[in-house]
């Protein structure tokens, strides 16, 4: 039983972590929309890689124009006349 018991909390440990992990995502993205802190660290990561940059940042801008979240630092801002 000590083997399973082993294996049970790791795999509680692995699902607390995916589950603070997306929070943290879906804070960053839908509540702040702050793309830069994760453009930053994937920077910080890659710091040869400008390819990586360009690419997140024109994702972000084709991700949040075709979405309906209320966006802060995009080309294409959701009019918020209405709310």
């Amino acid at each position: 039983m000590t083997g399973l018991s082993k294996i049970a909390s790791v795999g509680w440990a692995s699902v607390v972590c995916i589950g603070i992990h997306l929070v943290i995502m879906i804070w960053h993205f839908w509540v702040i929309s702050d793309f830069n802190v994760l453009v930053g660290l994937i920077g910080l990561i890659n710091h040869r890689e400008r390819r990586v940059l360009k690419l997140a940042m024109k994702a972000r801008y084709v991700f949040f124009s075709r979405s309906n979240a209320p966006t802060l630092g995009t080309r294409n801002p959701v009019n918020r006349s209405k709310n």
